[in-house]
């Protein structure tokens, strides 16, 4: 009788982590779609749009949801890391997407090299204003700047934003051909992706690739998101649908 009780706790315990397996492998599938989702409509629109951080949550909680229906808190509490794990992945991917779009002005996307147009005409109509990054009044002034910058674009052609694009990215060469011809040495060594990104983050005032990474992608109202998709993820992985067990 007491080997038969012993048999069956085994079985149930084994049962369980199965499931909990399977919940975990659905989980991130679910994070994985999320991931994919958020990486497709950020290129497709080239806006970064925080808030579907709460869909990938949602996902990565149906699919513990769906595989794990034994709820748990370590159940709730798998789904909320992997949530985690995958907003910061989807930000990470958007950010290259996006914002090193903006920064670099390479993009096959038109809402991109918009961006990244309004972007040099708002930095240039500050510079001829006599602000220069390092000062205060950058940061205070710069989102009207863009916004202005951006309503000038939005009357623009295609065929004459490329143009304009063209033109601010040709005195962007022009320029550091002549920085390279003052330090020869710098201009043999390859630049990377991040080290152009990180050489705006320093103009900017974060100072280095993480720091304009996250100023850029972790604002307040991305934080309120990326709560509300831990939240559900925990939720539905350690209650399920239903009403919280006490």
């Amino acid at each position: 009788m007491l080997e038969q009780q012993v048999i069956r706790g085994a079985q149930r315990i084994s049962r369980r982590a199965g499931e909990l397996l399977v919940g975990t492998a659905l989980c991130l599938l679910g994070a994985a779609i999320g991931v994919a989702i958020w990486s497709l409509i950020a290129y497709k629109t080239g806006y970064t749009i925080g808030w579907i951080a709460w869909g990938l949550g949602a996902l990565a909680g149906l699919g513990m949801y769906v595989g794990h229906r034994d709820f748990s808190p370590l159940a709730g509490l798998i789904a909320a890391g992997v949530s985690l794990v995958g907003v910061f992945a989807a930000k990470l991917i958007v950010f290259w997407l996006v914002v090193y779009g903006v920064v670099t002005g390479h993009s096959s996307n038109s809402d991109v090299r918009r961006a990244a147009l309004a972007f040099r005409m708002a930095a240039e109509s500050l510079f001829q204003e006599g602000i220069e990054p390092n000062d205060p009044q950058w940061e205070q002034l710069w989102d009207g700047a863009f916004a202005d910058a951006e309503r000038s674009v939005k009357s623009l052609s295609d065929e004459d934003v490329q143009t304009r694009l063209d033109e601010y990215l040709e005195a962007e060469r022009a320029y550091a051909q002549e920085m390279a011809a003052a330090n020869p040495e710098a201009a043999a060594q390859p630049v990377s992706a991040s080290e152009v990104v990180t050489a705006v983050a320093a103009e900017s005032g974060t100072g280095s690739f993480l720091g304009f990474f996250f100023t850029s992608m972790f604002r307040l109202r991305d934080l309120l998101f990326i709560f509300l998709a831990v939240a559900s993820a925990y939720r539905m992985g350690a209650y399920g649908w239903g009403a919280k067990r006490t």
